[in-house]
């Protein structure tokens, strides 16, 4: 049977650092730089970068099943050399590079071929999107670069002739873009090949769709030869603290070929399909009914049957944190990860499986309850116009409680009764309903969740050496990371990076040790963190002592020092610090 392949998230998540760059129908045709170009070392357009792109062309034909990348780059600055250096990342799974050419044209003209071999690079190799995906790179480096050097490279990728692969272009680049053209032939009989949804099931792929966020005045043009499009005057991408995930605010342009009409239409299948399949893996069975009579009592309110579900779940082993069992292991073992019994038999199960474990203990103890998949805001904001399923990395909880729905994190570790994870506020997804599945926004946290609260007593002498504890507490997120890094990483590592984020915060002269933690592996109590201060404090005047106000954040640094911002903010959790450090 013929199918559709996508080429795989994990090699743009592999390319960050590298362009895609296409090669021009002639293959024998390079770029031409004017004597200015030659000579540039400063670029106008882009103040202070040490390269642009004078051009790029990318062209996917999927009537010869290839893609074909071209990038003409001008080096700048001896920061610019370092994109001579090629990594060109694909699926070896059922795609090949061929075709490589490049060269460096000097300031002066002359022009230096590429006459190495590249060599492969194993990028990853594991599961990814639940198949096991082999990322491969195509590693060279251009030759005799200077500053001013013009580099430009070719390739080729193909794929199987059974195999077509819609492009999905990211238009910003880490580069400044002088001009990028694009084209795209599609295959004339995509309606003959099938899409795979998220749960597996194929369907044959009967319209191609675009969406995307273009640069101003760029516009999508459709011929009897494809589609085209030409931009000029890119920005590069920005990396700004406090930034939104970039892959989704960049200017893009993603074509599929889909069994649906519109977006409506893919998500209104793709969430009947995923609601299905949530509700077989939390099929009632003897074994929940028989784990929710251990845990629940039939007095029980439904707020006291859901905390009490919900802690059980969460003194499982979350191997999203610890290990994941091979399916060796587990036959081994006899264990069997096929529903909610399986991993309620099992007491482990990964963060998606104990949310889905949840709600079959909630449902079976007569509690109205839906899982959500929710993007992660770290990673990406969900678009209902990007028609991918991979937007969603994430299960909730939702229980009706008293006629009230509460959203509930059951899957990540540690977290509390009655909360989400920052990760999943305010953050779109699709969830299941009384009445199917729709799209949705999960609510806001608050800063009551979320507390550090510092408490102690230090001694000061006359000559400013200053000594004793402080003891801070934590709730809600800010316990919620310190846990899991300890239970990820260990609590050495841990100890070590809370040390240095101390000592980077404290008032000059001021040292901070991490003496222990109490609270570390539980939820049942408080988190705190005990720390020794030692040194000496603040400056002396004549007779007096000049000492800062807060010598647990004199070495804050301001949020923003720049008098422009390009790019929107996430400042992270809301939250509430109080400081109760006397000095005496």
């Amino acid at each position: 049977m013929r199918t559709l392949g996508l080429i795989c998230r994990a090699v743009f998540l592999f390319s960050v650092l590298i362009t895609f760059s296409i090669a021009p129908a002639n293959a024998e045709k390079w770029y031409q730089p004017t004597p200015q170009q030659l000579k540039m070392t400063h670029d106008p357009k882009a103040p202070n970068a040490d390269a642009v792109y004078l051009y790029r062309e990318e062209r996917v034909n999927d009537k010869e099943h290839m893609h074909s990348f071209y990038a003409v780059i001008k080096v700048l600055t001896a920061g610019g050399k370092k994109w001579a250096n090629v990594q060109l990342p694909y699926d070896g799974s059922y795609a090949s590079i061929s075709s490589i050419q490049g060269r460096t044209i000097e300031p002066d003209g002359k022009v230096v071929r590429f006459k190495g071999k590249p060599y492969n690079k194993l990028m990853f190799k594991g599961m990814y999107d639940g198949k096991q995906t082999k990322v491969m790179a195509k590693v060279f480096a251009l030759p005799d670069v200077q500053v001013g050097s013009i580099l430009e490279y070719r390739y080729v990728l193909g794929y199987g002739s059974h195999t077509i692969s819609a492009p999905q272009w990211y238009i910003q680049q880490p580069l400044f873009v002088h001009e990028a053209h694009y084209h795209f032939v599609p295959s004339s009989h995509y309606y003959e090949y099938t899409t795979t949804d998220a749960q597996g099931h194929k369907n044959l792929a009967n319209h191609l769709l675009y969406s995307g966020l273009l640069p101003k005045g760029a516009k999508v043009t459709h011929g009897l030869d494809g589609y085209d499009l030409v931009v000029k005057n890119v920005p590069a991408l920005v990396n700004e603290k406090d930034e939104v995930p970039m892959d989704s605010v960049s200017e893009r342009l993603l074509f599929y070929y889909s069994p649906f009409i519109d977006a409506k239409a893919f998500w209104d299948y793709e969430g009947k399909k995923w609601s299905q399949s949530v509700d077989r893996f939390a099929k009632d069975s003897p074994v929940i009914r028989a784990a929710v009579k251990k845990i629940v009592s039939p007095n029980d309110t439904e707020a006291q049957k859901a905390q009490k579900i919900y802690e059980a779940v969460m003194k499982l082993d979350n191997t999203d944190y610890t290990r994941e069992h091979s399916s060796a292991e587990n036959r081994a073992e006899g264990v069997k990860m096929k529903d909610a019994a399986d991993i309620w038999q099992a007491k482990r199960g990964t963060s998606d499986q104990l949310t889905e474990l949840f709600i079959a203990l909630a449902r079976a103890a007569g509690l109205k309850a839906y899982v959500m998949r929710v993007s992660d805001r770290q990673n990406e904001i969900f678009e209902k116009d990007f028609l991918d399923w991979d937007q969603l990395d994430d299960d909730i909880a939702i229980v009706v409680i008293n006629g009230k729905e509460v959203y509930l994190d059951p899957g990540e570790r540690f977290e509390d009764f009655g909360e989400l994870a920052w990760i999943h506020t305010l953050v779109g997804g699709i969830r299941q309903t009384a009445n199917g599945t729709e799209l949705a926004t999960t609510p806001g946290g608050s800063y009551k969740w979320n507390e550090e609260n510092r408490e102690g007593t230090l001694k000061l002498a006359s000559d400013g050496s200053i000594s004793g504890q402080v003891r801070v507490i934590y709730t809600g997120d800010f316990s919620l990371e310190l846990r899991q890094e300890a239970l990820e990483d260990g609590v050495a590592k841990l100890k070590k990076d809370e040390q240095q984020h101390w000592n980077n915060l404290a008032a000059p002269g001021v040292q901070i040790k991490v003496d222990h933690f109490l609270g570390l592996t539980s939820t049942d109590s408080v988190l705190m963190e005990i720390l020794d201060v030692s040194g000496k404090l603040g400056t002396q005047s004549g007779h007096l002592r000049i000492v800062p106000g807060n010598i647990l954040e004199s070495g804050a640094k301001p949020l923003f020092t720049s008098p422009t911002r390009k790019l929107p903010i996430d400042l992270g959790p809301a939250y509430m610090a109080q400081d109760a450090v006397t000095i005496q």
